[in-house]
């Protein structure tokens, strides 16, 4: 994963948070679908939906997606 962060956006603490996480979920669903085994795409996948549940409760209030 990279390593370049970017600050939070002004005025929306928790928003590069939050969709940092959402980088996370996705390159882990990236991978599980490169898996070679069953097993480890179903470890990315539940990383994936970890890391998703992370995005949902950092993101700020009134910005979480609905559904």
């Amino acid at each position: 994963m990279r390593s370049e962060r970017a600050g939070p956006a002004p005025g929306c603490p928790g928003m590069e948070t939050s969709m940092e996480y959402k980088r996370f979920a996705e390159e882990c669903r990236r991978l599980a679908r490169e898996a070679k085994t069953e097993q480890h795409r179903r470890v990315l996948e539940e990383m994936a939906q970890a890391w998703e549940k992370l995005a949902k409760e950092a993101a700020p209030k009134g910005l979480q997606p609905l559904g």
